[in-house]
């Protein structure tokens, strides 16, 4: 699961924020209880949280972010929480782009 948790916010926010270097600064995993089936993790990003990244960089070219997410099992129960946060900077002066 700590290998899983890593990468994904990392590569979520180098594919919405074209032109941006990012990479995991903390990974932590707390861990509820055995996973004895498959699991489940859903990352999201809020639009308001992608607007509050993409100003920050446009003001600072530097932003710390910080996801939240659970694995879950087939009963719909959470087996490990996790906190990760990303630290991203722009590769160059020139505005940013937002999306695919």
């Amino acid at each position: 699961m700590c290998a899983v948790s890593d990468p994904l916010p990392t590569l979520l926010c180098e594919r919405i924020f074209k032109g941006v270097q990012a990479w995991t600064k903390r990974n932590s995993v707390e861990f509820k209880r055995p996973a004895r089936s498959a699991l489940t993790l859903t990352i999201e990003i809020r639009p308001d949280a992608i607007e509050t990244i993409k100003r920050e960089l446009d003001l600072n070219c530097q932003v710390t972010y910080t996801f939240e997410f659970s694995f879950i099992d087939q009963r719909g129960h959470v087996v490990a929480e996790v906190s990760n946060t990303v630290y991203l900077r722009r590769k160059q002066r020139e505005p940013l782009r937002v999306g695919g």
